[in-house]
């Protein structure tokens, strides 16, 4: 009986907190490159929510037995999230890239991982008349964020107001609705990432990799010192070519 009392209590909280939630598959498990991404299809079940400025928070959870690994060679994580429309409302003039609220990754057990960050988006048209037909979204990963740190999903505090605006996820242009996670970085080897499970712990730089960059620019300014008379000019070559990966070693 006191059993049955306490559910009937918490369980109006409980409904009260939960919020509409997609899950997305971004397997297989892999090191994600340079040139890649990790993006799935995803439903949230928002259809007939309205754009009227309310916010509108939802999470997307990295499911299949997947995560997001970020490396602390790891530069930064952006999310893509595209919010597909019912394409009834006219697309907004000029089209500004607009805050559209926070958001925030998410751990294992559902917890905020790191500050939120801005969440700013802009809206998309794909057929006559050209209304809105969807929203892209885009978040990140707080800058500060300590890493590694293996991550779950990501939690979305939406603010859109956009007159006549719906979200339609069963409609034509549900086809687009889908989040795509791509490494940021300031140069290629700091936009690696995995995605889990059975991927390293951890990633550096690889030495091995820096020195087989400085031998192979060693080798093509050998080649091009056959075409050139001068010694003094085939050493210029050799000096102008190695400053790039010694810079990247000192910035690691």
């Amino acid at each position: 009986m006191i059993r049955a009392l306490i559910t009937l209590l918490f369980f109006p909280l409980t409904a009260a907190y939960a919020i509409p939630t997609g899950t997305a598959d971004l397997g297989p498990a892999r090191i994600v490159f340079p040139g890649d991404a990790a993006r799935s299809a995803v439903t949230i079940g928002l259809t007939g929510t309205q754009l009227n400025g309310d916010t509108i928070s939802f999470d997307v959870l990295f499911g299949g037995g997947h995560f997001v690994r970020a490396f602390s060679q790891t530069g930064g994580l952006i999310v893509d999230f595209r919010l597909p429309l019912d394409g009834n409302a006219p697309f907004p003039s000029g089209n500004p890239f607009i805050n559209m609220g926070s958001g925030y990754f998410l751990d294992q057990n559902g917890n905020q991982v790191g500050n939120p960050t801005p969440l700013m988006g802009d809206f998309e048209s794909f057929v006559p008349p050209f209304n809105a037909d969807d929203v892209a979204i885009f978040g990140s990963l707080a800058l500060n964020t300590p890493r590694p740190l293996d991550l779950y999903g990501f939690h979305f505090d939406l603010e859109i107001s956009l007159p006549g605006g719906v979200i339609d996820e069963t409609g034509p242009f549900s086809r687009f609705e889908a989040i795509t996670i791509t490494g940021t970085g300031f140069d290629a080897a700091h936009t690696v990432f995995g995605i889990g499970p059975n991927i390293p712990s951890d990633r550096q730089v690889p030495e091995s990799g820096s020195t087989l960059v400085l031998f192979g620019v060693a080798l093509c300014a050998l080649i091009v010192g056959k075409k050139l008379p001068s010694e003094r000019d085939v050493d210029f070559d050799i000096t102008l070519f190695a400053i790039t990966p010694l810079r990247a070693n000192s910035a690691r």
